[in-house]
């Protein structure tokens, strides 16, 4: 910082948080958290070419609970 304080703009971006009345508008607004999830373990289980062990230690989970929203969410390796 060059003054006494640190403003927001001097942090990393990953700790700015969005001002009242700008925050980043949802990609789709009708999407429910289930359908969000859906995508993003799908997007994963693609870039890693469907290996659920390497999905799970990408998104942070035990790969039994990988396979329990595999079932949940109908999610199938095409």
């Amino acid at each position: 910082a060059t003054g006494a304080f640190i403003s927001v703009r001097e942090l990393p971006a990953r700790l700015q948080i969005p001002v009242l009345g700008q925050e980043q508008p949802l990609p789709e607004e009708s999407a429910s958290l289930e359908e969000v999830e859906k995508r993003y373990i799908e997007v994963v289980l693609r870039a890693t070419g469907w290996n659920k062990a390497l999905a799970a230690r990408k998104l942070g989970i035990d790969r039994a609970t990988l396979y329990r929203k595999l079932l949940r969410l109908g999610l199938s390796e095409p």
